[in-house]
């Protein structure tokens, strides 16, 4: 059994939000990757001593999030010709030169071009920002979609709905009834986002995942293993 909320701290003047994952392991782990704190905690220890735990290592923290946060600067490195996905398809970036006063991106689930003036020296940090701009419109429409179509099928409905950008985990459901998605599920195909919204509105009525949890999938989406194996990889 898993519980998996989200909490923060303050530290320095920032308020830095932190993944808490309570599973029966024995002790207490504080991993960062890719900017994101994960903390993992077994079943019995308190919220006190986990707040004591990263009081204790919030300065240890601050310093990882900056190494962190200056190496994804120095890794910015989209270019032509690369790909990115939605909805399962590859979709190659494409340079396009015209005529116009200002940098823009053309994306649906079939093309990405960057419509580039012809005297515009390429910032390729600004480009990719760009182009995961767009890429996060994208993803917040067929998620919600995806995820209203669940919600009519199910009669299960949460308090609140949230789309943003985790990198451990493809959605959470809390005991506020909030269920949150990861963004960066628009890379699969409508089949994994259905899966993935499914799962987190079965939560609202199971809050673990016991047997009663996966029948309850199954009930809604008889094939879902085939989306846990495809996500899994």
């Amino acid at each position: 059994m898993k519980k998996i909320e989200e909490k923060n701290f303050i530290y320095k003047d920032i308020n830095t939000e932190y993944m808490l994952i309570r599973s029966r392991i024995k002790n207490i782990y504080i991993h960062i990757k890719d900017g994101e704190i994960i903390v993992k905690s077994p079943l019995y220890i308190s919220n006190k001593k986990i707040d004591e735990l990263i009081n204790k290592k919030r300065e240890w923290i601050y310093k990882k999030l900056k190494e962190q946060s200056k190496k994804h600067d120095r890794n910015l490195n989209i270019k032509e010709k690369d790909y990115i996905y939605i909805l399962g398809n590859k979709i190659q970036i494409n340079f396009v030169y015209d005529k116009i006063s200002k940098l823009s991106v053309e994306m649906n689930e079939n093309i990405c071009n960057v419509i580039i003036p012809k005297d515009y020296k390429l910032d390729y940090n600004f480009i990719e920002k760009k182009i995961l701009q767009k890429q996060k419109e994208i993803a917040i429409y067929y998620i919600n979609k995806i995820m209203n179509e669940m919600i009519q099928k199910t009669k299960l409905v949460p308090s609140k709905v949230e789309i943003r950008k985790f990198k451990s985990i493809w959605g959470s459901c809390s005991s506020k009834r909030v269920i949150k998605i990861n963004q960066n599920i628009i890379w699969y195909s409508k089949n994994e986002i259905a899966y993935v919204c499914l799962h987190e509105l079965c939560h609202l009525k199971y809050m673990n995942h016991k047997k009663e949890f996966w029948q309850l999938v199954e009930k809604y989406m008889p094939n879902y293993k085939e989306s846990v194996k495809i996500l899994k990889k």
